[in-house]
């Protein structure tokens, strides 16, 4: 990994003059930021119609490059400007489907991207901020996509679509709308219409990436291009993104990542767990084969009133931030803001200088990490993001049910819209509080997944599966591969219809399927998550099957099956991980400990983590590097390390005492080295 990049967006307000943005700019070289994310405002840059005016972003790359900074250009050929009168704000969407505003904005890319391409201070390019979009249904133009899309799904057949859905049509341009609330009972609504409005949603908007892509590769074929997603731990299929699908467009990805926004599902003291999932995710998403990734934008100021809920942050949660970004092997981290805007929703939150011009205590917090960062350098520098010891199975099928399925968005309802993504959200906490590295593994890339490099897999609220995705499961555990399922798992199909053909399946990996479900209750094996519990029928017994845990009525709760090569499949009869997201306890990670193969083994691990202290793993040439924040007061934490293990300090000493005292808010970071390597350090 080279140097981290630190950067922010420099918000350009319309009545901000050439002075003044140069003179943020030197602030921010100072500082030692190297990176400015910049806003490329169709309404500043094309004020009125026909009249393009560049000076206010001449004088950004001009100082940029005066000062050694480099410029990551935000695309804004979706937001029309004032003179349109088409939206009421310079980031709203416009109609993306009018053909005259579409070719008006890809004439805005042509005349930005061609005026910059060739600047020596321009970095990069993000296609779209947060791109999303909620399409409306009685928009004409969407409508027909949307036929068009279920021609291609359903082979240009509309008997094929027939058997799928409830209402029946003659042909595919009676299709106007999905659903017709006012003249329905939701509740018995067939999911399948929901379902392909949501995935075609996913789809229009990376066709409108990709266009965004074309055009911009168009006038500049050398600088890279990326997007930054945003709530990306929760199903956004309603507002077409798809990080898996949409991360193949672009050369990178990044994301947006706010608490005060993107976190409000996550349990108050686990903000900081909240970022390094973001980065995780983003690095597993990421199709670059060194799996670069940015956290694009970090919240760096108040949100008192332009947010899901107040925050600050403090600064010390910033630091957490930055460290928990590093760790997770991020290239760069870019904050959000540099300056206040005068107007409008955010004006006078999220900055890190005060009106005044002068540094808050966060940017202070900010540069005193940066230097702490580069004291660290010497052993960053050689370190690539770790590849992770357990890989956690997102299913795109089951979000998108799960959404359509659910009652509302409150986590402690475990049946709301957003179950399957907290269950990966728990899965992932669940892994990580016992000290292991992570990534994610979507549905689509299952068939690729090779057992002798991801030992332990989770399938955490995988409800809906594709058969392909089954099959490549069992491959999976064949191959010496050690899976572990809870809740419904793989009892539907995409179109949330069940999957009745399916028991041999389930019983050949398992041993066992479904029999019946019963409301939750208390169970004499203590398996956490009883909102509903499955008994698990066993077909028949051998020496490969093993009934772990038993319900009071003794029906089986918890079963593994033993395949080739070591492998295993065991399966829970609850929703485990969901409920660990909700309620997490030592219990439950006395569970799944137990259940984990005792062939995953972490070089270093500290016997009880806390909500507080924080222990994360970068790939290095001769070992691990090991960074281990304590994000409370001071105490002493026991490490253990596997055997003929070196821990080399940042002063070059190797560590004798396995019982390590941690200041107040303190970060130690060491090279773990296994003794075959001690004389090539």
């Amino acid at each position: 990994m080279s140097k981290i990049r630190l950067g922010s967006q420099l918000f350009i307000n319309r009545n901000d003059n050439g002075d003044q943005i140069r003179r943020w700019v030197g602030d921010m070289s100072q500082q030692g930021f190297s990176l400015i994310r910049l806003f490329l405002s169709w309404d500043l840059i094309e004020p009125r119609q026909g009249q393009w005016t560049f000076d206010q972003f001449d004088h950004v790359f001009d100082a940029a490059e005066e000062h050694g900074l480099q410029i990551v250009g935000t695309l804004m050929s979706v937001s029309p400007p004032g003179w349109m009168r088409s939206t009421r704000g310079m980031q709203d969407i416009g109609d993306l489907d009018d053909p005259d505003f579409w070719q008006a904005g890809m004439h805005y890319i042509k005349n930005v991207v061609t005026r910059y391409a060739k600047h020596p201070a321009l970095d990069s390019w993000i296609l779209w901020n947060e791109p999303s979009r909620v399409l409306d249904t009685n928009n004409e133009r969407a409508v027909q996509s949307f036929r068009n899309f279920l021609k291609e799904k359903y082979n240009n057949d509309i008997e094929v679509l027939n058997k799928d859905y409830f209402q029946q049509f003659e042909n595919f341009e009676q299709i106007l709308n999905i659903q017709d609330a006012s003249s329905s009972q939701l509740e018995f609504m067939s999911y399948t219409e929901d379902i392909d409005w949501l995935e075609f949603t996913c789809l229009y908007l990376s066709e409108k990436l990709e266009a965004i892509a074309k055009q911009t590769r168009t006038f500049d074929s050398v600088h890279p291009v990326h997007i930054n997603p945003h709530r990306i731990s929760q199903c956004m299929s309603e507002s077409g993104q798809d990080i898996w699908q949409q991360s193949q467009i672009c050369d990178f990805i990044g994301s947006s990542v706010h608490p005060p926004w993107h976190s409000v599902r996550f349990p108050k003291d686990r903000i900081q767990q909240s970022v390094a999932l973001f980065a995780d995710m983003m690095r597993s998403a990421s199709k670059d084969p060194n799996k670069r990734f940015w956290v694009t934008e970090l919240q760096g100021g108040p949100t008192v009133f332009s947010a899901f809920e107040p925050s600050g942050p403090k600064p010390a949660e910033l630091r957490q931030w930055i460290w928990e970004s590093t760790a997770s092997g991020a290239e760069a981290i870019l904050f959000w803001c540099y300056n206040n805007r005068d107007d409008g929703f955010e004006a006078g939150e999220w900055g890190l200088v005060q009106d005044n011009g002068k540094a808050s205590k966060r940017l202070q917090s900010i540069i005193k990490t940066a230097e702490e960062l580069s004291a660290a350098q010497a052993l960053l520098d050689q370190t690539s993001p770790h590849a992770g010891e357990i890989g956690i199975l997102v299913s795109s099928n089951s979000w998108n049910l799960g959404f359509v399925e659910g009652e509302g968005e409150d986590r402690d309802n475990p049946r709301n819209k957003q179950m399957a993504s907290d269950a990966v959200c728990g899965a992932y906490c669940i892994a990580q509080d016992l000290g292991f590295e992570v990534r994610f593994i979507h549905e689509r890339e299952i068939t690729e997944l090779d057992a002798h490099e991801l030992g332990t897999l989770i399938a955490p609220g995988c409800t809906a599966l594709t058969d392909e995705c089954l099959q490549a499961l069992q491959r999976y555990v064949d191959q010496g591969g050690h899976l572990i399922a809870d809740g419904m798992f793989a009892w539907k199909l995409a179109n949330g219809r069940l999957a009745r053909h399916r028991h041999t399946e389930l019983d050949q990996l398992f041993g066992a399927s479904v029999g019946e479900i019963y409301g939750g209750s208390q169970a004499q094996c203590e398996l956490h998550g009883e909102f509903f519990k499955t008994n698990l029928m066993q077909i028949c017994f051998d020496e490969n099957e093993s009934c772990i845990a038993r319900w009071d009525d003794d029906n089986v709760a918890v079963i593994k099956k033993s395949h080739q090569h070591g492998g295993s499949a065991l399966r829970l009869g609850t929703i485990f991980f969901q409920d660990y997201f909700i309620n997490s306890t030592d219990a439950h990670r006395h569970i799944f400990q137990h259940l984990l193969s005792a062939s995953l083994i972490r070089p270093i691990h500290i016997p009880y983590l806390s909500q507080d202290i924080r222990l994360r793993r970068l790939k290095h040439p001769h070992g691990e590097v090991c960074i281990i924040m304590n994000n409370g007061e001071s105490r002493s934490v026991e490490l253990n390390v596997e055997a003929n293990t070196a821990i080399h300090q940042l002063d070059g000493s190797i560590l004798t005492d396995s019982q390590l005292i941690l200041n107040k808010d303190e970060v130690r970071v060491f090279l773990l080295q296994p003794s075959k390597e001690l004389e090539t350090v």
